[in-house]
């Protein structure tokens, strides 16, 4: 698994949209080999190139329209940050920006509704236009047509100088912050033409409602540049572009080319089975690809560094509750919560990178630490590894042991399948952990992998018993990300008229009372002030660790391997800027950013 990361888009947006573009003006470069054999940027003897691994779809079907919500464009994940600029990227630790397209400046007033994006000055595309707030403008109106989800809360936006956007939200909600700057901005003399289509829908408030919506995303979906424009440090070269490897050469005219420290960045392509021989070669500098334990093992004896920043979300076990009603008892999945030892399954999935998790909250225990009180900390349960504890609330909901085998409240033996995806390694070693450590304690899990796609569609379909999937948010550092991934996505509040989990969303808690789960994750994101959106997590946080409509089995901490003869510059794991999430703000880009990485 490269990068689990969903695209911020409304629920029934069609994210399979084909990617297009117009013709732009791409930055050649030659190629030469490289020291390695493989094919180095640029020709010239001695340039620094930094060394990756991600995967992407070569041409016909990948493309280089780079617009977010667009499938298939080659985006490369954390590398496009360095590539087309967002305005800004975040600290998750510190809760500050890291402003790069936008200005410093930017931000909101003092009623909290109106945020004024400035871009920064001086900024050019690599064909030498200037980079101006109708870039930020284009990109917003395409973002409308395509359902972003900072629409839900932005309820207009003009271009009211050369240099500034200003939106209009209808409550204070600071994830649309978040929104607005770490989205990729896209030029205007590209998709301009597309832009000033959905204008005038927009401007009349009757985009949702236009029978002409579906024809203009397709459009969107099916503009196709020869090249990407570039306003960062690096450019494709697509001449270089096979089903192997790319190139990003040095964008000379990009902002902060003069600090980050490499000349060009080879891109190996491929899933985690296809890189490993590449890593272990020496051939890649640093991937973020969850590579098995024994794999980390040997990088580690080679040498290698490992970073483990935490991802924020880990793997859950899903419940059909349409399929089987007798999981609707919460007792049953507390039972299962304690049934099943999450340290082994932590070690078994990650080794060293896997932990069972403290708090059971629904969201990351780094984000625990930051969005609850130490008094609300303490009530939530920790779900230990104690079987006889599980068997007391089994018995309490209606279940009986015959013999060895647990029999349940329906008189049916415990018998279920267990699906998971066969491609994604973390979730098989997942899926057979589960299955072996409850068949010893009575009950009959059969192991039914399949497909990745096809999983997800029995999954949201209901055609399943058991499943492995993620919880939490990898994407996105408020709370209210990790509640719709863990109480909404495969739920049929997303997925209607298909039922998904089919977990009922209002809820009766011993912890909060009555909750509409639904309207409290959308409020989640809602509050003018810290301390009104801590209470918000919180309540969440508790409600979830009562109800386990999943249940959480291990957070993950990335298994990152950095080649320490090729790379310098990584500070210790417990630097701020290492407890950002790989898959939303990578460390790496940040560093490179700021001139730390350097080759050794």
């Amino acid at each position: 698994m490269s990068d689990p990361t969903p695209v911020l888009l409304t629920r029934r947006t069609v994210l399979g949209l084909l990617g297009a573009g117009a013709a732009a003006a791409a930055l050649g470069a030659c190629s030469a080999a490289g020291s390695d054999g493989s094919q180095s940027p640029g020709g010239t003897p001695g340039r620094r190139i930094f060394r990756a691994a991600y995967p992407y779809e070569a041409p016909p079907k990948g493309h280089f329209n780079l617009l977010t919500g667009v499938a298939e464009g080659i985006r490369l994940g954390y590398l496009i940050d360095l590539v087309q600029l967002p305005g800004a990227m975040y600290n998750w630790q510190d809760q500050t920006y890291y402003h790069l397209l936008a200005d410093p400046s930017s931000g909101f007033a003092a009623d909290r509704t109106t945020f004024s994006y400035v871009v920064r000055d001086g900024l050019s595309w690599s064909d030498g236009t200037p980079v101006t707030a109708k870039d930020v403008y284009s990109t917003w109106l395409l973002q409308a047509a395509l359902g972003h989800s900072a629409h839900q809360y932005v309820t207009s936006f003009e271009q009211t100088d050369e240099r500034t956007v200003t939106f209009q939200l209808s409550k204070p909600a600071p994830v649309v912050e978040y929104y607005l700057l770490r989205l990729q901005i896209v030029p205007d003399i590209q998709y301009g033409p597309l832009a000033a289509e959905v204008e005038p829908l927009y401007a009349g408030r009757t985009l949702k409602e236009s029978p002409d919506l579906a024809a203009l995303t397709k459009k969107i979906g099916e503009f196709r540049p020869d090249a990407p424009l570039a306003n960062g440090p690096f450019a494709f070269d697509p001449a270089t572009v096979t089903d192997a490897q790319l190139e990003l050469v040095k964008n000379p005219t990009g902002y902060l080319a003069d600090t980050v420290a490499w000349d060009g960045i080879l891109v190996h392509n491929g899933q985690t089975e296809a890189v490993t021989p590449l890593v272990l070669a020496e051939k890649i500098d640093y991937a973020t690809h969850a590579f098995p334990v024994a794999t980390t093992k040997q990088l580690e004896q080679q040498g290698f560094r490992i970073l483990r920043p935490p991802v924020h979300s880990g793997l859950a076990l899903y419940f059909s509750f349409g399929r089987r009603p007798e999981f609707a008892d919460k007792r049953v999945r507390q039972a299962l919560a304690h049934a099943i030892d999450r340290s082994q399954q932590a070690e078994v999935t990650f080794g060293d990178s896997g932990r069972p998790g403290q708090y059971m909250s629904g969201m990351s225990d780094v984000q625990v630490e930051q969005w609850l009180g130490e008094s609300d900390r303490g009530k939530l349960a920790g779900y230990e590894f104690d079987r006889d504890k599980a068997e007391q609330l089994l018995l309490a909901a209606g279940w009986r042991r015959d013999g060895a085998t647990w029999i349940t409240s329906a008189g049916t033996p415990a018998t279920y399948d267990i699906s998971y995806p066969t491609q994604l390694i973390d979730y098989a070693a997942a899926a057979q952990n589960v299955a072996g450590q409850l068949n010893e304690w009575g009950f009959e899990i059969v192991q039914r992998g399949g497909d990745n796609t096809q999983v997800r569609l029995d999954i949201g379909k209901g055609e399943f018993d058991l499943a492995i999937l993620t919880w939490g948010m990898t994407g996105n550092p408020f709370p209210s990300e990790a509640y719709i991934a863990d109480f909404l996505t495969f739920n049929y509040a997303m997925l209607a008229p298909d039922r998904g989990i089919d977990f009922p969303l209002t809820q009766q808690t011993d912890a909060v009372g009555e909750i509409d789960l639904e309207q409290a994750v959308i409020d989640s994101a809602v509050g003018a002030s810290p301390e009104e959106l801590k209470g918000k997590a919180t309540t969440l946080a508790l409600a979830f660790n009562e109800l386990l409509p999943i249940v959480p089995l291990v957070e993950r901490y990335a298994n990152n391997p950095v080649l320490t003869s090729a790379v310098t510059g990584y500070p210790d794991d417990d630097a701020s800027v290492m407890q950002n999430s790989i898959y939303a703000d990578n460390p790496t880009a940040i560093l490179m950013f700021d001139g730390t990485l350097e080759p050794a």
